[in-house]
């Protein structure tokens, strides 16, 4: 695995393009996750002002700051629990020193878990009409990932990882919300039914 990991790595990050580096880049800027962040804003107001007008902006910014904080405490839990299986890549000549400078500090691959973390949340929390955004999501947490591997900042595995521990965080979020919800409910059928 290692082996392969470290080929994987060689042949992405040995193939060089100008207009390519550009755009890997900036696929790999934090402009990226801005841009995840309003989306998932959005989607969350739109969703809220369906449901619940006139308190749309309130539950769509709780939303969208709840989950940004449960997303760091993800990250916190996994750097803690595995973060020695998340390992640095040698220096890049693909690599600008800024990234450069932030693969030394953090050999976690930050971007990708985000992004994964909030697609999954889109795909499973909201009505079906915003799964198309969520996989959309997706599919840019798979061009960041290469955008890091491209640039010399992390493995594969490192990348694939990190997007699989986002989308799986996300994922037991939402089974413990929708076992909360559905506990909630039944309690609340089961008192009504026994009021005279």
């Amino acid at each position: 695995m290692k082996e392969l990991n470290e080929k994987l790595f060689t042949y992405i990050n040995g193939y060089n393009h100008q207009t390519l580096d550009v755009i890997m880049r900036f696929a790999g800027s934090y402009w990226v996750l801005l841009f995840t962040l309003m989306l998932t804003g959005y989607c969350s107001f739109s969703y809220f002002k369906k449901i619940e007008p006139d308190r749309s902006f309130r539950l769509s910014l709780l939303f969208t700051t709840g989950t940004s904080m449960l997303c760091l405490l993800g990250i916190v839990a996994v750097k803690y629990f595995f973060g020695n299986i998340f390992q640095l890549p040698p220096n890049s000549a693909n690599a600008p020193p800024a990234t450069n400078t932030f693969g030394a500090i953090s050999q976690f691959p930050l971007r990708t878990f985000i992004i994964s973390y909030f697609a999954t949340l889109l795909i499973f929390i909201f009505d079906a009409k915003y799964r198309g955004i969520g996989i959309m999501l997706i599919i840019v947490a798979i061009i960041v990932s290469y955008s890091r591997i491209y640039t010399g900042v992390h493995y594969p595995l490192s990348v694939a990882l990190s997007g699989f521990f986002g989308s799986l965080f996300a994922f037991l979020l939402y089974r413990i919300d929708s076992s909360a919800t559905a506990t909630i409910k039944d309690y609340e059928h089961e008192r009504l039914s026994n009021e005279p």
